[in-house]
């Protein structure tokens, strides 16, 4: 995944690259990272794995107690 395919689909989940980040248990910065340098293996897999099953990103959400704002 490239990092203009991880920028668009964070927007299309409606997220910030902070926020997303966060989610995952990274620092804010790391999110602006993977937006313009590279985006890791298990951060685009976790993206596919919620293209597919969107409701993966509730379950998402409920472990982290995170919710979008």
């Amino acid at each position: 995944m490239t990092p203009a395919e991880y920028r668009e689909a964070v927007k299309a989940l409606k997220y910030t690259q902070t926020e997303f980040a966060e989610l995952l248990g990274a620092k804010p910065r790391t999110g602006q990272y993977w937006a313009s340098v590279a985006v890791p293996g298990p951060v685009a897999l976790i993206i596919k794995l919620v293209r597919v099953r969107p409701e993966l990103l509730g379950v998402i959400e409920d472990l982290t107690g995170r919710k979008r704002k």
